[in-house]
């Protein structure tokens, strides 16, 4: 039998991108600059919990070279966004809860960065400080004493796999739990959000039963691990330009960019086709990119300035 010719098994092919790489021709989201482009600064929270009291931007907006300040109050009516929950503020608002250290609060939109970054020193924000706790053991117990989402139970949650997610209202930080969403056989709706109280009734007798006579069983036990990074080469970065017509051109360093297509033309008031979305060249994602958390300040600052804006994380 002759040996059989394949496409690739075997021989030394060349990536298609390759050579766009390495002689600097591939373009990155940083490397779209239409006329006029401005260049965003985030200001996020100095601290991990609290209610924003006041905003100041009157001597940011002096500021010569800087051309829009965008807070909470520019944005969309429905502010929040997200993956599995839309628990994540485009930009927080006075009254608002910071929920981490680097909540968006404020955004500048310059003729140059150091511009926006000189400026985002000018903005005096008043907050009220709020217990937070560094301990994620202490974060599951029933009395936290800092609850980071008061109302999560009212979010939009997401189906994404086959798995459902609900509340576990024992442990109010616990913003997901997971459970197989085909329970039918268990005498539960597969399109009903169960109570824990229910999980117990539902599965609870049968479970154990199975797991008895398992032929195999897996052991159960408690990892711990450190904080990790997906360490990408490339920051979270977004281009925005406002169109005519009322849409917007984004480029953006996002992993498929459906997330960030849908998420933000829904939170914008914006149909799908009216937001045009590109993913150029990216430098490494790795599931860090799912989301790109700069995209919906950058809108705020495009929109408002009338002029083409890029926003990016420094790391």
């Amino acid at each position: 039998m002759a040996d059989k010719e394949y496409y690739s098994i075997g021989k030394g092919e060349i990536r298609q991108d390759a050579a766009l790489k390495v002689t600097g021709a591939a373009l990155y989201s940083t490397d779209i600059h239409p006329k006029g482009m401005v260049y965003g600064k985030i200001l996020g929270s100095p601290i991990p919990h609290g209610i924003i009291k006041s905003i100041d931007i009157s001597e940011a907006e002096k500021l010569p070279g800087v051309v829009a300040v965008v807070t909470g109050e520019d944005g969309p009516d429905h502010p929040t966004v997200g993956g599995y929950l839309t628990d994540k503020f485009i930009m927080c608002r006075v009254g608002d809860k910071v929920r981490c250290v680097g909540d968006p609060v404020v955004a500048v939109a310059a003729t140059s960065e150091q511009i926006a970054e000189a400026a985002c020193k000018l903005i005096k924000v008043e907050y009220e400080p709020l217990p937070y706790v560094l301990d994620p053991e202490e974060a599951y117990k029933e009395d936290c004493p800092a609850i980071v989402h008061d109302d999560v139970q009212s979010y939009k949650r997401l189906d994404l796999h086959g798995v459902a997610h609900s509340f576990d209202r024992k442990h109010p930080n616990q913003a997901i739990k997971r459970r197989v969403r085909h329970c039918d056989q268990f005498g539960l709706n597969p399109d009903d959000y169960a109570t824990p109280e229910e999980y117990d009734a539902a599965f609870g007798a049968k479970f154990d039963e199975v797991y008895e006579n398992a032929y195999l069983k897996l052991p159960e036990q408690r990892y711990e691990f450190p904080r990790v990074s997906h360490c990408f080469m490339e920051p979270h970065v977004t281009v925005v330009e406002p169109l005519t017509d009322g849409g917007i051109e984004v480029w953006a360093s996002e992993q498929g960019g459906r997330l960030v297509k849908y998420s933000m033309s829904a939170a914008f008031g914006l149909k799908p086709s009216d937001f045009h979305m590109h993913v150029p060249f990216m430098g490494g994602g790795f599931g860090g990119k799912d989301d790109c958390p700069v995209t919906g300040p950058c809108i705020m600052l495009a929109l408002k300035s009338h002029r083409p804006s890029l926003a990016s994380r420094s790391a």
